[in-house]
């Protein structure tokens, strides 16, 4: 992945596209490239996504970090509780 896109120019990565930030013309054009008869690679990018989404951003995922994370933040505390 490239650190150099410049205002108005995207790049296609494994799950999307990535443009400088607030580059409402590179998004424009990435999403324009997309529409434009690469419908294998739109598919191929959005099952990727999905994947990511529900490895990384589940119910039970987003469950087990506030419990690690209460855990934490009681520390030995937690032993005169249980």
């Amino acid at each position: 992945m490239s650190l150099r896109i410049e205002e108005g120019e995207f790049e296609v990565c494994e799950r999307g596209i990535l443009v400088k930030r607030g580059d409402a013309e590179g998004f424009a054009e990435g999403l324009k490239y997309l529409v434009e008869n690469h419908t294998r690679l739109k598919k191929e990018m959005s099952e990727r996504a999905r994947l990511f989404v529900e490895q990384n951003f589940s119910k039970e995922r987003l469950l087990q970090d506030i419990e690690s994370l209460y855990l934490e933040l009681m520390g030995p505390q937690i032993t005169q509780i249980t």
